[in-house]
């Protein structure tokens, strides 16, 4: 067999020397476009994750880091900030920020830059990611004993996968398990070596606290390795198989207990968030048009297979097909590989992998490495093959090549270019022997060696390349144009809704901001900066405040992306709203009571206004009356805010005897008003039913709305169904060709079908409002099916609303109203709440506290959201902290004089520092165990030399 270890073993620096100086080489001709076009790695496309999440969060966690190391310094004391209302309405910062890096070694060194260089650090970070990837890429190849070169060939194919390339740049974090599985999958080899269970124990601490979503998978991967590899590792000994099993399993719950401090807050957040409230349903196969893309995305990046796309260079995909084409000892590389395979064809593994959330195939990345490693373990044989064995091979890359070919969906410019270099790759192994020879009469074995060495390391790089370069390069697609100018990053994310701040000014009073225009998105705004808003986008939203939203009927799209109240007037206030920021082009588009105090202007140069208003609720107001959860949701969302105005709602039961709080009867004003279909472009009208024929289709509602009133379009029991393709409707027609409908119907088997529609409500006032309704398709599915459209306040109105429908299809629904919310008492009604208010609030780090004096018995009703990590006490005595008002708090106070006390401590972190307590433990008894074994093992030597 041929070497390419160039003979004696070598140290392990020059690997990973060589191996950086080739990153270094490879990442700069990777990203060249990005230098050339003046591009940072923050994507801003639609829904801008990475500027509005990444970026935002990487810039908090800078400050949240130094804000902590400055504490103990000058305060000498550690105080953990877990509490902050900057966070959308106020959320946990740990559990909110732990899926965005907070936990991860890398994203805390964030610490190191300031707001104005923290573009600057995101870039490093991105980079040193990747680099660390390929470091734990080659410790794990070296320990399975793989060559030199190969295992340089395999790390520059993993780093630079299809996944890398776009997860990346694009998801900041979503690099991370690239780093952390070949780490544990080293841990793993330890240990079926009998060597210390150390590295495993740290690696799944490290995994663990980075980031749970890929720990999951992580967890998934590495059990599969160890039930697949551990049967060779173990020679086939049962009790040697099982006592690995169970070494492997006790390291990992040590190193899963010593993550227990960051994770288990973290799980138990998620499990309760609106992730859980799917509704999505999956197929038992993908469509023709993803089946017809996955030859390619082997090869190639291709975005529409649900992140299916390993990508990696196509020497490795040789690689790939050589372990499934020969026999060989040990199988267990060929059933993994079938496994992987198998997982990529099935959309429940995807749907599985994804924490049964929805399909997608972000599990991927352990493809890559599994295909990489291949190539790093088979290099020298594929370098040395027989003739019976290049026979076969060339069949099977021929076959694959073919099959790409005659696929739509693979027949890309891109994948063919790969594929021709798939077979001049496989050209080269076929006659390796003959080029050796050649070198041979010109250069010394050594020679010989260095150049076969070089050529594969570029071929290598060549299918880096050219992925690389149909994925980024301003000539092939433009992709780079989906980010950020460099140096721009922190100007947008400070630069939009944030340059807010400087028409506040110095308004130290409880508020938030609300962010009504439909069209503003810029969600989550700067949190470093502590704006406190009513719009956010997390992965993690608290339970009590999806549920809010969805009884008010009060969001537009996603339950974990909200952008404001809906300009709502009965809702703003009891969120504290007292600013609102609006295009300063669509004053009609203003809530009730607000007025102008100003304008400013983004980095782009759009105009804002900005408004103000008085009717609103401080931090703390209180209530007489209350009705019960139950009364509360047996309304409409209509009535519902209404009866917040009116009553405390407190969950069932919750009123002791003997208490003097009366309960409320809740009156209502709204009231529905007639209208009909008038007008119409692209909209059949039927019964409970609109038929639409085309895009943006538009239907008017003919009314006679009252002036001075708030209205609303009520949808209820809306379905969706898409049309059906024109081209396959056009395919059976009689009228047509053979050849006609045969075209036909193939277009139709590739276009995909559309999973949401977006609804849009138009006043003649220019007033609009829209909403997005998902099938049970769509991965952002959560099962709602009625929508409340606010048009505003208007002192005077149209006769007309115009609905626009943007997909076609079939809009099947139980009932459509137009419904009218006059706001007569509406400012008493507010005043009667903020009567007896908490005075003297002081917010401190995880604590809020003020005073209040009180006649009669009453609820104090915080505008925080409930979380279980809050308790409250009054006048030094632990009370019953109530969820007040759907997603609020509040508490029963007895006349008198108070002080009032709220402290907020993470949910179950606690529980997790002492389970962490007990794995570090165990942690440090492993390694002193291991110690007294090994010097009882070095002193049974040397006694046994004695005795010799």
């Amino acid at each position: 067999m041929y070497d390419l270890t160039s003979g004696s073993r070598k140290r392990s620096i020059d690997l990973y020397l060589t191996y950086t100086g080739l990153f270094a080489i490879t990442a700069t001709l990777v990203f060249l476009p990005f230098i050339v076009c003046g591009k940072s790695f923050i994507w801003t496309e639609s829904p801008s994750d990475g500027l509005y999440q990444h970026l935002n969060a990487f810039t908090y966690i800078g400050e949240y880091v130094r804000r902590i190391i400055s504490t103990l310094f000058t305060e000498r004391r550690f105080v953990l900030p877990m509490w902050d209302f900057s966070i959308g309405y106020g959320s946990d910062v740990l559990t909110t920020l732990s899926y965005y890096g907070l936990g991860d070694p890398f994203s805390l060194l964030a610490a190191f830059f300031t707001p104005s260089s923290a573009e600057v650090g995101y870039h490093i970070v991105v980079l040193l990611r990747m680099w660390c990837s390929g470091l734990a890429f080659c410790a794990w190849s070296r320990k399975m004993g793989s060559s030199k070169t190969g295992t340089l060939c395999g790390a520059l194919a993993y780093v630079f996968c299809g996944f890398a390339l776009n997860a990346s740049v694009k998801h900041f974090i979503f690099s991370g398990p690239m780093i952390w599985l070949p780490l544990v999958y080293l841990g793993v080899e330890k240990v079926f070596r009998k060597e210390r269970p150390i590295a495993l124990c740290l690696a799944v601490f490290a995994a663990a606290v980075s980031n749970f979503y890929f720990f999951y998978m992580i967890v998934i991967m590495t059990v599969l390795y160890v039930l697949v590899r551990g049967v060779s590792a173990s020679e086939g000994r049962i009790g040697t198989y099982f006592r690995n099993v169970l070494k492997i399993a006790a390291a990992s719950v040590i190193g899963f207990l010593m993550s227990c401090f960051a994770i288990v807050p973290v799980i138990s957040a998620f499990l309760s968030s609106s992730r859980g409230d799917s509704t999505y349903v999956h197929d038992l196969f993908y469509t023709l048009k993803e089946y017809s893309a996955m030859p390619g995305t082997l090869i190639t990046y291709k975005q529409s297979t649900l992140w299916a796309f390993p990508g990696v260079a196509p020497i490795a995909v040789v690689a790939v097909f050589s372990e499934l084409s020969f026999k060989k000892k040990e199988k267990w590389g060929k059933v993994l590989t079938c496994v992987y395979f198998l997982f990529m064809l099935i959309p429940f593994f995807g749907y599985a992998l994804n924490g049964f959330g929805y399909v997608t195939n972000r599990w991927i990345f352990a493809y890559s490495l599994f295909a990489c490693f291949l190539l790093s373990k088979n290099l020298e044989s594929l370098l040395s093959m027989k003739p019976a064995r290049k026979m076969i091979l060339s069949a099977v890359c021929i076959l694959y090549a073919a099959v790409s070919i005659i696929l739509q969906g693979s027949r890309t410019e891109n994948v063919m270019v790969c594929m021709a270099i798939l077979l001049f790759c496989l050209i080269f192994f076929i006659h390796a022997d003959t080029v050796r020879s050649a070198l041979a009469r010109k250069l010394r074995p050594v020679g010989v060696k260095r150049a076969v060495q070089c050529a594969v390391i570029g071929l290598t790089l060549c299918g880096i390349l050219v992925n690389a370069f149909y994925r980024f390069s301003p000539v092939e697609s433009s992709r780079v144009s989906e980010f950020a100018d460099a140096g721009s990053a922190m100007e947008q994310l400070e630069g939009g809704d944030g340059r807010v701040l400087s028409l506040i000014g110095d308004d130290d009073g409880f508020y938030r901001v609300d962010n009504g225009a439909y069209g503003i998105i810029n969600r989550n705004y700067a949190i470093h900066q502590g704006i406190r808003s009513t719009s956010l986008y997390w992965s993690i939203v608290p339970e009590s405040l999806s549920d809010y939203f969805e009884n008010q009927q009060a969001y537009q799209q996603m339950k974990d992306m909200y952008r404001g109240l809906q300009s709502r007037t009965l809702l703003m206030p009891f969120a504290s709203v007292k600013y609102y920021i609006s295009r300063a082009s669509v004053a009609s588009q203003t809530p009730y009571g607000f007025t102008k105090t100003g304008e400013f202007e983004t980095e782009t140069g759009e105009k804002r206004a900005l408004y103000s208003t008085e009717n609103r609720l401080p931090l703390g107001y209180t209530g007489e009356g209350y009705i019960f959860c139950s009364e509360y949701l047996a309304m409409t969302p209509v009535q519902r805010q209404q009866a917040m105005l009116e009553a405390v709602v407190l969950p069932d039961g919750a009123v002791p005897d003997g208490s003097s709080l009366r309960h409320a009867d809740v009156t209502f004003s709204d009231y529905e008003i007639p209208f009909s279909f008038g007008e119409s472009n692209g909209v059949e009208v039927g019964v409970g039913e609109l038929t639409v024929n085309k895009t943006d289709a538009t239907v008017n509602l003919t009314m006679d709305c009252p002036p001075g009133v708030e209205l609303y379009l009520y949808i209820e029991g809306l379905e969706f169904e898409p049309k059906r393709s024109q081209s396959s409707e056009s395919a059976g027609s009689a009228r047509k060709s053979a050849y006609d409908r045969i075209v036909a119907d193939n277009k139709a088997k590739y276009e995909d079908e559309a999973t949401d529609t977006t609804i849009r409500a138009t006043s003649q006032e220019g007033v609009y409002s829209w909403i997005r309704h998902y099938t049970d398709k769509s991965i952002y599915a959560h099962g709602r099916h009625d929508y409340l459209l606010n048009l505003f306040y208007a002192e005077t109105r149209g006769d007309t609303v115009t609905v626009t429908l943007t997909e076609p299809g079939f809009y099947r629904y139980d009932r459509i109203s137009l419904i009218v919310q006059p706001l007569d008492g509406f400012e008493e009604s507010l005043a009667a709440l903020r009567e007896d208010s908490l005075g003297n609030v002081e917010i401190m780090t995880n604590r809020v506290e003020g005073d209040i004096t009180l006649e009669t018995e009453k609820i104090l009703c915080f505008s925080i959201p409930y979380s279980d990590g809050w308790s409250v006490s009054v006048d030094g005595q632990k009370a019953e902290l109530l969820r007040a008002n759907d997603m609020y708090m509040g508490v029963d106070l007895t006349p008198g004089d108070h002080h009032v006390v709220l402290l907020y401590t993470t949910p179950h972190l606690k529980a997790g520092v002492i389970l962490s307590a007990v794995g570090f433990a165990a942690f440090a008894a492993s390694i002193a165990a291991g110690e007294v074994k090994k010097r009882g093992g070095k002193k049974k030597g040397e006694n046994a030399l004695r005795r010799v």
